[in-house]
């Protein structure tokens, strides 16, 4: 949850120093490692900062969306019956079942 909050932080267009610092914060504030990060907030900050690859991480925000479209485009294929569920699902990488439970289909 707390790197969750970091990425979605950067995602909304904050520096890397600053979405670390929300996360903390949050992460303090809803009870998420809160004791210990209430006591060394400042060497976890420190730490993610020194350990941080913001390249990669750009990488990977970038392949998540890419997956994302790709599997909201295989959804609307099923529901406009342009192909089958079972096809939409091998294309995903997924079973039938899972395709249908994350796509929301009945």
């Amino acid at each position: 949850m707390f790197i969750d909050k970091i990425k979605e932080g950067i995602k909304s267009g904050l520096d890397i120093e600053s979405a670390v610092d929300e996360a903390v914060d949050w992460a303090i504030h809803n009870g998420v490692l809160s004791e210990y990060l209430s006591l060394h907030k400042s060497e976890v900050v420190g730490m993610i900062l020194t350990e941080y690859d913001e390249k990669k991480v750009m990488e990977n925000l970038k392949k998540e969306s890419y997956e994302e479209g790709r599997f909201d485009t295989l959804t609307s294929l099923v529901k406009d019956g342009l192909i089958s569920l079972s096809d939409a699902a091998k294309r995903a990488e997924l079973s039938t079942d899972e395709f249908r439970l994350k796509a929301g289909l009945s």
